[in-house]
């Protein structure tokens, strides 16, 4: 049988797109993505106009104990062991009104396990699939840019059944434009390749979305992403320092960017891009005194004009990271001037750098 889970995608523009993105990723239970533009006659009212859909769904066999659970919501019809049961026969009566209304903590708990062990890996493929589509296209956002949809199950793949509502996550919203082809395929090879969005950039995109409600806790989460892609950075170019990187204590990120990592970089064709640029190199280190001022003594976030300039200052450096670590694309979610500045730097030319 066929389980598919779905969840809004807020604000995702696929422009111009008639049919859905559809990725393929296998496994056990011959997992599909398809990420396609919502209609306005089935957007739900509080979310506005513009938003897409991203379904995952996959073919299981569950035992017939637990098929048997599936049957009866198909033929809205209370399993035995729920239908003498004076509270459900009340919820269903005067709330459900359908068995595939009933919420999930009614049915046995069995039942309850699979469904919830099936959500939870659908939504982690949605959730990856969403992560590299912001990741390749330099999206902001949270680290959470999804709202709950749904799931539903057939026995034919042509009739679909919905099923029964539990818990479920909130997320945040961001924006995003169709990819062309040619990122599209980029993408394609990222999940394939079993890559998935890098912690720092995850982090960075958190500390974006605190920018307005908690700048302070925004500035800190975002230093701290920094500091990790330095280490994402060291452990992709080097496998032997992993050890070194996750249990000695860290020195200045910026020893790391600018000292350590161009000895990686030693005697390949990107030696050279480091140091830094120096207009990032100070706001970098404008953003270590702010940040330990505010851990160790309470200050507040600077104005809201210079916390964004160290905001831009921190996520450029992330893409010179992913840069330093094979991404070309990378380069195109950077200033001119710090893309120019690392083209100078290049021993070897490299076409098409920022595609």
């Amino acid at each position: 049988m066929l389980i598919k889970q779905g969840y809004w995608v807020k604000n995702l523009y696929l422009q111009n797109r008639k049919s859905p993105i559809t990725y393929t990723y296998g496994g056990a239970h011959s997992i599909k993505v398809s990420l396609k533009h919502a209609s306005k006659k089935k957007s739900p009212r509080n979310n506005g106009d513009d938003k897409s859909i991203c379904h995952a769904w996959g073919s299981f066999k569950p035992s017939e104990k637990i098929k048997k659970y599936f049957v009866s919501i198909s033929n809205n019809e209370l399993p035995s062991e729920m239908s003498n049961d004076p509270e459900v026969l009340e919820y269903f009566n005067d709330t459900a009104k359908t068995v595939e209304r009933i919420h999930i903590k009614y049915f046995p708990q069995p039942f309850q396990d699979y469904l919830r062990n099936v959500r939870t890996e659908l939504r982690d493929i949605i959730k990856r699939t969403v992560d590299i589509f912001m990741w390749r296209c330099g999206i902001h956002g949270g680290h959470n840019p999804l709202s709950g949809y749904g799931m539903s199950f057939s026995f034919d793949g042509k009739i679909w059944y919905g099923e029964p509502p539990g818990a479920t996550v909130s997320f945040s919203s961001f924006a995003i434009h169709t990819p062309p082809e040619q990122v599209a395929i980029i993408i394609r090879k990222l999940i394939k390749s079993k890559h998935d969005q890098p912690l720092g950039h995850q982090m960075f995109r958190e500390a974006q979305s605190l920018r307005t409600s908690n700048p302070r806790i925004s500035i800190i989460v975002a230093m701290s992403a920094l500091e990790v892609a330095a280490k994402e950075c060291i452990s992709k170019l080097n496998p032997e320092s992993i050890w070194l990187v996750e249990n000695l204590p860290s020195p200045d990120v910026r020893k790391l960017i600018n000292e350590y990592i161009p000895r990686l970089l030693c005697k390949t064709t990107l030696e050279g891009i480091l140091p830094l640029p120096e207009s990032l190199n100070t706001s970098i280190r404008k953003g270590v005194t702010v940040r330990n001022r505010i851990i160790h003594l309470g200050h507040q976030a600077p104005s809201g004009e210079s916390t964004d300039e160290m905001l831009s200052a921190i996520q450029e450096v992330i893409w010179i990271l992913d840069y330093c670590c094979g991404y070309d694309w990378a380069l195109r979610f950077i200033s001119r001037n710090s893309a120019d500045h690392i083209m100078s730097k290049i021993k070897t030319s490299i076409n098409n750098p920022i595609q």
